[in-house]
């Protein structure tokens, strides 16, 4: 009996719960078995089940939910979202840029890279330089004359402002921050400038300046053809007014100015104060630390979701305590520790928030200090207990919270905590060795005439009498990596030290992995767990420049150091992998800005 294809039996409804479960690359490899799998599976109902079943916050689907009710067709979008994830998944960019900056203050660079450029400038010169990723046309502004017209802001305050440089929608927003007093802070406010700028010319659309008594909490932020932030004014001591204000982003034009609720209850915030906005302009978040609720230095973190036109504006519409200070490390025992910190994002995807941690590991391993006069054991007297040990833990933690609209929840909003577990890869995260100097390796030694059964005190005093130190040289390997997740994709960037074989001197540079996780079901709590089920190196057909390498494999290096701070030198976003890096050449300090384009070219 002949056999029978059974798609050539099946419509599209029957054929849409099996696209549910399939992998999202199987479906178009399926569409290679023959014509008629190909004109099912490329047929636009499929295409739509495909992309919202397994893509359902990219900013394809996205589009494809505002066409309605006139969609438009999402065979090529859905096509396009499964290319990120497989290029994504299997560490694979497309395209990699590099952007050498110029300025020689390296340690206060402020940059960002969106849209096809690359935006940096210094606090030491400020000025504003503008690059496209694909050439090397470069516009350069100087900031000065332009923030001292008006008299608003006095040369004194652009000497000693603090800057940052955000990107987006074709436009780009530099904030000088002025710091009057060492209270002054992102979580109690401070004076501030505001300009915003087009790109790629860097022509100036508007400025705004934020002065005494209102100061401006947070950064700014993008909502739509807004740009929104948080500005407060005090009404009391340790007391004040919060209100959420929206520009136009292309005249300045104030479009909204409200009150939020109950914000008199939102403390000063000593570390931090982050607002972002949902792109519907339906919704905003706020996260800080509210360092009156304990004595100690560190407070719990709050998060608030308040109304921008889901309701009156201002409304507190939720409250929730993360019960985390991500300051404080979480240790293993005597053998590392780990350091976390805070970051927020509303993808332009879904009406969910995004709380997440990045997780940086630091764990110097050796073997145990051998055994010396007067200590019957092996002796810890220069044994480092938070960092030195001779096991490393095979997994590290880190958390995600999510806030999103829930009909049946009291609030209609609630909060799902979720934990990945981070595997620690002995033979990725150790490569870098480092040589302990002689006179730290140094061991006394014991002479051969002491007998072992001779006793502690006899051993102790033979050993100082004759004051012989016997130097070996020894080594420690070391883990330096930090982790940062994209959750809405669940996966993760992972970034590790190494020091490749063939380099001379102390020549430093990393590597990057890209995690996958897979459900590993409920905690003990009642959070999701989350278990990592692959690391792959990100790889490149050929190719380099100065600030990265390929080696043997196609392995991408990249020069520089991970270290505690690595945050704010990445932005892992749903296409690119940007990071900001810096090291030694010559002499000089170099940095760079990278960007990992795992979108594909059509």
């Amino acid at each position: 009996m002949p056999s029978m294809d059974p798609f050539t039996h099946l419509g599209d409804f029957e054929i849409a719960p099996i696209i549910e479960l399939l992998d999202p690359i199987d479906i178009i490899r399926l569409q290679r078995v023959s014509r008629t799998w190909y004109r099912l599976l490329t047929s636009e109902y499929i295409a739509r089940i495909a992309l919202i079943s397994h893509f359902p916050r990219t900013a394809e689907a996205v589009e494809f939910r505002e066409s309605l009710p006139n969609p438009h067709s999402v065979v090529l979008p859905y096509r396009r979202a499964a290319y990120r994830f497989h290029t994504r998944r299997l560490g694979l960019p497309t395209r990699v840029h590099e952007v050498l900056l110029d300025c020689s203050d390296e340690a206060s660079i402020e940059w960002d890279a969106a849209d096809g450029y690359a935006a940096w400038t210094s606090h030491e010169d400020r000025v504003l330089r503008v690059q496209s990723l694909e050439g090397d046309k470069r516009i350069l502004l100087a900031l000065d004359p332009l923030c001292l017209e008006g008299g608003a802001v006095k040369m004194s305050d652009l000497v000693r402002a603090r800057m940052n440089v955000q990107m987006g929608k074709g436009l780009l927003v530099v904030t000088l921050n002025f710091y009057d007093s060492p209270m002054d802070g992102y979580g109690f406010g401070r004076r501030a400038l505001i300009l915003v700028f087009a790109i790629p010319s860097a022509r100036l659309l508007w400025k705004l300046p934020i002065l005494l008594p209102q100061r401006l909490l947070g950064e700014v932020d993008f909502a739509q053809d807004r740009l929104t932030y948080i500005r407060k004014t005090p009404i009391a001591q340790n007391r004040a007014t919060l209100h959420f204000v929206a520009h136009n982003i292309l005249t300045g034009e104030t479009l909204l100015e409200t009150e939020l609720e109950r914000s008199s209850e939102i403390s000063n915030g000593d570390q931090f104060f982050v607002m972002v906005t949902d792109r519907p302009f339906k919704r905003l978040i706020i996260l800080h630390e509210d360092t009156d609720a304990l004595p100690s230095l560190w407070g719990p973190v709050f998060v608030r979701v308040f109304s921008i036109n889901d309701g009156p504006p201002g409304r507190l519409l939720a409250k929730y305590d993360l019960k985390h200070s991500p300051f404080l490390g979480n240790r293993f025992g005597d053998r590392a520790f780990v350091e976390s910190d805070l970051y927020m994002d509303y993808p332009p995807k879904g009406e969910v928030f995004w709380i997440v941690e990045s997780c940086f590991v630091f764990i110097d391993k050796r073997p145990p200090q051998p055994p010396c006069p007067g200590h019957p054991a092996p002796c810890t007297c220069t044994y480092d207990s938070d960092t030195d040990t001779a096991v490393a833990p095979s997994t590290v933690s880190f958390s995600a919270w999510s806030v999103q609209p829930n009909p049946t929840a009291p609030a209609g909003f609630e909060m799902v905590h979720s934990i990945y577990r981070s595997t620690i890869d002995e033979g990725k995260d150790f490569q870098r060795r480092f040589r302990i100097p002689i006179d730290d390796a140094a061991v006394p030694a014991v002479p051969a005439t002491v007998p072992p059964a001779a006793g502690v005190a006899a051993a102790a005093a033979v050993g100082a009498a004759v004051g012989v130190v016997e130097k070996k040289e020894t080594f420690r390997d070391r883990c330096q990596r930090f982790e940062i997740f994209l959750p809405e994709e669940q996966c993760s960037a992972t970034f590790y030290n190494v020091k490749p074989s063939g380099d001379a001197g102390a020549m430093r540079r990393f590597r990057i992995d890209v995690g996958s996780y897979r459900g590993a079901g409920v905690g003990t709590g009642g959070e999701r767990v989350m278990v990592q089920s692959g690391r792959m190196v990100v790889r490149v057909a050929g190719g380099g420049g100065r600030a990265w390498r390929c080696v043997e494999g196609g392995v991408v290096e990249v020069r520089g150091e991970v270290f505690n701070e690595f945050l704010h030198g990445v932005q892992w976003s749903e296409r690119h992998l940007a990071l900001r890096t810096r090291w030694r050449e010559e002499g000089r300090v170099v940095a760079a800005i990278v960007v990992f384009d795992f979108g594909c070219l059509w």
